[in-house]
């Protein structure tokens, strides 16, 4: 029976600022076509006006193919 393959990528979110350059460079990696998007980046706030916290951004990635390293 065949494995299946998962790939996943790590990001330091206490560096994080959401600038979405890692969507961007997975995109380019990937040959993902444009306006087509297999990861997304998600951001919570918390409390109210004026005492506000961002979260920690949350990066979903599925499954890529990955060069070898």
């Amino acid at each position: 029976m065949a494995r299946e393959i998962r790939y996943a990528m790590v990001i330091d979110t206490r560096k994080c600022v959401a600038c979405a350059a890692c969507v961007f460079a997975c995109k380019q990696e990937n040959d993902v076509p444009e306006g087509y998007a297999r990861d997304w980046i998600e951001q919570e706030v918390r409390g109210t006006f004026p005492v506000l916290s961002n979260g920690e951004p949350l990066a979903a990635l599925p499954a890529l193919r990955r060069p070898a390293l």
